[in-house]
């Protein structure tokens, strides 16, 4: 395949159940393939730097999900919405995890992120009340407003690179017991 650009929502709303994106993709577009609601897996090649701005929003079938390792910023509602997904990795080249990213995902349980996510933007993880397992990376020098809100994280730890902890950024979560701040 020589697929260099896919446009804004070229595949939104259709049925594909699975997606590889090609190693010659280097840009995704707005919305490419929002709404697809029978897509259960996406394996994001190793040559895309950004996931761009409601990319995969309201795939409401996706449990499979892998991040290529070029991947550098994770946009604005990116994959919000997507009610099955359980767990998510964010690789270390991420730096970037903008608003809302993952937003609304209701079953995500377990996140883990890489050493290289500097910011966590606003609303990013709220509204995943469900998710309760969470590992900060290493250098996240911002966390949001509301980032967290309405989770069930019961244990926390801050890394020391952390500068900014935007009001509310967990708040409601009632299940938070233990936080602990690395310095």
């Amino acid at each position: 395949s020589s697929v260099k650009y896919i446009g804004h929502s070229t595949f939104a709303g259709s049925s594909i159940p699975s997606l590889v994106l090609p190693e010659t993709l280097t840009t995704l577009e707005y919305g490419a393939f929002a709404s697809c609601k029978s897509l259960a897996s996406i394996k994001i090649n190793n040559k895309l730097e950004v996931i761009s701005q409601r990319a995969f929003h309201s795939c409401t079938a996706l449990t499979d999900l892998t991040i290529g390792t070029r991947v550098e910023s994770i946009g604005l509602e990116a994959f919000e919405d997507c009610t099955r997904l359980v767990e998510l990795t964010i690789p270390d080249n991420v730096i970037y995890i903008y608003a809302e990213a993952f937003s609304g995902c209701s079953l995500l349980k377990k996140v883990v992120m890489g050493s290289g996510v500097l910011e966590i933007g606003n609303y990013a993880f709220q509204y995943c009340p469900q998710l309760s397992d969470l590992t900060l990376g290493s250098s996240v020098k911002r966390i949001g407003h509301s980032a967290f809100a309405r989770s069930s994280i019961t244990s926390l730890v801050l890394p020391e690179t952390l500068t900014t902890l935007d009001y509310g950024a967990f708040a409601s979560c009632k299940s938070l017991a233990s936080i602990k701040i690395n310095n």
